[in-house]
């Protein structure tokens, strides 16, 4: 859902490009052992999970499942 409804729109695109945002996104198909610690660290056990880390920052904070514009632009300020 959020990738037709806002990862892949054009207000999606020019936000990170204006904000120079770097994007990640860890594929586990395959219930990789790196992502299903990193699922754990947040208290998660399953997919979507969304984390914005601050330039410089180490504790990232857990975005909601689903995602619109507006609420992207809330931290991508």
């Amino acid at each position: 859902l959020n990738d037709k409804t806002t990862f892949s729109t054009n207000k999606f695109d020019e936000i990170v490009k204006n904000k120079n945002v770097k994007l990640f996104k860890a594929d586990w198909t395959n219930k990789d052992k790196e992502i299903s610690d990193g699922l754990k660290k947040y208290g998660r056990n399953s997919v979507p999970l969304y984390v914005y880390y601050e330039k410089g920052g180490k504790d990232g904070v857990i975005l909601p499942q689903i995602l619109t514009i507006n609420e992207v632009k809330k931290y991508f300020k």
